[in-house]
């Protein structure tokens, strides 16, 4: 119950990064539906959905996340998530559930994070980790606490691809 502390109730679904899926309001383990399945369970039409949270609290190795170790969320070139209007990865506390305080004031980071970068190559990665991952890196930088954690990524105005599932949010490494 924790997990989803302070998460509106109208959202329409959770889905954890590779694309199974998470009842309301409940942590149990996933569920191997696809998202429009998901939907019409709960009585919801896909296009319905204005905004939708996929939840990562392990790494692509199924380990929990920690903050002892370094991990990055890397989106391919042309593969940030697809939305209309925006998205955000935020880190929560996985004792408490709640944002963890860090040096820079950093809670979340998305496409609308000042500073945030792209690779030359067109790749985006967000560095989690709790140390600075140098002065050059840190504006793609989300600080984790020295302790478990999970990350929620909010999207906003989702598009097709991301709701029948046809879009894979890459993995926690």
């Amino acid at each position: 119950e924790a997990v989803f502390r302070g998460i509106p109730d109208e959202l329409l679904a959770h889905f954890l990064f590779d694309g199974r899926c998470l009842p309301f309001r409940a942590f149990y383990p996933p569920w191997s539906w696809g998202p429009k399945k998901y939907f019409k369970g709960f009585g919801y039409d896909a296009v319905e959905a204005k905004r939708l949270l996929a939840m990562a609290n392990v790494d692509r190795n199924g380990q929990p996340l920690d903050g002892k170790n370094r991990y990055v969320l890397t989106f391919a070139k042309g593969g940030l998530p697809p939305v209309n209007y925006f998205w955000s990865v935020t880190m929560y506390d996985a004792k408490t559930g709640f944002l963890i305080h860090n040096p820079i004031e950093r809670y979340s980071i998305g496409d609308r994070t000042p500073g945030f970068k792209q690779a030359a190559d067109g790749t985006l990665t967000i560095y989690i980790q709790h140390e600075s991952p140098g002065k050059a890196l840190e504006s793609n930088w989300l600080p984790a606490p020295n302790a478990p954690f999970y990350l929620i990524l909010r999207t906003y105005g989702p598009k097709p691809t991301l709701l029948d599932g046809s879009y894979q949010i890459p993995p926690v490494q």
